[in-house]
C-alpha cells in the first residue's frame, strides 16, 4: 500500500488531500486467482489542527439543484463556491479545481508506480478506439457517400417500414457526417498531443 498527500489552501483552513493505492487478492472458489489494484481518495478540511469536515469535493454554481444549499448558507447566487462534505464551503471554483487536479496527478503517479492505467486514461483510450472504428466504417462506406444524421434517421424509418414491416429487425449501420467529423476531431486532438510530446522530448 502507498499513499500520497497534498495540502491545498481552503479559505482560512487547509484541505488535506490523500490518494491511496493498494493491491487486493481476487478469489475464486477459495483460491487466489489474481490481484487487483484499488485506488481511493480522501479530502479532509483541517482547521486549528483538527479535522472539521471530510467528503467529496464539488464546485457549486447556482441552479435548481444547488438553490437550497445557496439559501441555507446565505451564498451569493452570482458566485461559484467550492464545497467539501456537507458543511465546508469556500469562495470560488479555483480551490475545487486545484483539489481535483491534485487527486488526478497523485492517481497518475500511483498508477505509474503500480503499472496500471488511471480511470481517465482508460476512458480516453475507449473514446479514441470508438473514434477509430467510426472513421474505419466511414471509409468503408465512402466518405463522399456519408449522409447527415437527419437523412439517416429518415432512411432508417423507410428501411424498417419496407424490410422489417415496421417492426424490429436488422438495420444496416450507417455513419453520419456528424459522427465522422466528431471522430476526426478526437483523433486530431490525440495526434496533436502526441506530436507536442515528441517535440518536447526532442
Amino acid at each position: 500500500m502507498k499513499s500520497l498527500n497534498k495540502e491545498v489552501k481552503f479559505g482560512k483552513a487547509i484541505a488535506c488531500v490523500t490518494v491511496t493505492a493498494f493491491t487486493e487478492n481476487v478469489y475464486l472458489d477459495g483460491q487466489v486467482t489474481n490481484e487487483k489494484i484499488t485506488v481511493t481518495d480522501k479530502v479532509e478540511i483541517v482547521a486549528g489542527g483538527n479535522v472539521v469536515e471530510k467528503g467529496n469535493v464539488k464546485v457549486l454554481e447556482y441552479n435548481n439543484l444547488t438553490a437550497e444549499i445557496y439559501e441555507k448558507n446565505n451564498l451569493n447566487t452570482s458566485k461559484k463556491y467550492t464545497k467539501v462534505g456537507d458543511k465546508a464551503i469556500t469562495n470560488g471554483e479555483e480551490t475545487g479545481t486545484e483539489i481535483k487536479n491534485a487527486i488526478e496527478e497523485m492517481k497518475k503517479e500511483l498508477a505509474a508506480e503500480f503499472e496500471v492505467k488511471t480511470e481517465k486514461e482508460i476512458n480516453e483510450e475507449e473514446v479514441i478506439k470508438e473514434a477509430q472504428e467510426v472513421v474505419e466504417l466511414a471509409k468503408q462506406e465512402g466518405i463522399e457517400n456519408l449522409k447527415s444524421a437527419t437523412e439517416i434517421k429518415n432512411w432508417r424509418k423507410k428501411y424498417i417500414a419496407i424490410n422489417n414491416e415496421g417492426g424490429e429487425g436488422y438495420v444496416p449501420l450507417k455513419i453520419s457526417k456528424e459522427q465522422y467529423q466528431q471522430a476526426t476531431k478526437v483523433l486530431q486532438k490525440r495526434w496533436t498531443r502526441v506530436y507536442h510530446r515528441v517535440r518536447f522530448w526532442l
